[in-house]
């Protein structure tokens, strides 16, 4: 079974302190994303801090075989600050659904309800799960996905 497994870190960062004032525990995360499969493919989508305060984190990240997709953060003329990813996971969500049997979007964000309805389309052999925390997950996400996995456990946070 080959199982693929797509995490949005800055979703989760701040779901993960805005519910419960903690961290995200990715080691208890991906032993539990990754148990009973032996083939698995994991990518992680971060903005890059300032002077490279993350790299202990991303160093953690690799050592738990998952590949990272890093950038900086755009800075507009109106002040604002953004890091987004929904079209970097989108396209290797469709890329990564063409070899998978299941396929893990671990986010909340429901901008990617339609992305997941295209690969449901395209790839009925793929089940589309999400694991989010469940107060910052779109309703709309939980109802197109085939399977929930809520996060609020406990042994997920630091």
């Amino acid at each position: 079974m080959q199982r693929s497994i797509l995490i949005d870190v800055q979703n989760l960062f701040y779901s993960a302190r805005s519910i419960y004032n903690s961290r995200v525990n990715y080691v208890t995360l991906m032993q539990f994303l990754t148990l009973g499969c032996t083939n698995f493919c994991a990518k992680a989508y971060l903005v890059n801090q300032p002077n490279n305060s993350d790299s202990k984190f991303k160093q953690l990240l690799r050592n738990l075989s998952v590949r990272l997709m890093t950038k900086n953060l755009s800075r507009y003329h109106s002040g604002k600050k953004k890091g987004n990813f929904d079209v970097e996971i989108a396209t290797d969500a469709i890329e990564f659904a063409a070899y998978s049997d299941e396929l893990y979007f671990v986010m909340g964000d429901g901008d990617l309800v339609y992305s997941i309805e295209y690969i449901k389309a395209l790839y009925p052999g793929c089940k589309i799960i999400v694991a989010s925390f469940k107060g910052s997950t779109s309703r709309k996400l939980q109802e197109v996905a085939q399977g929930f996995i809520p996060l609020d456990n406990r042994a997920f946070l630091l």
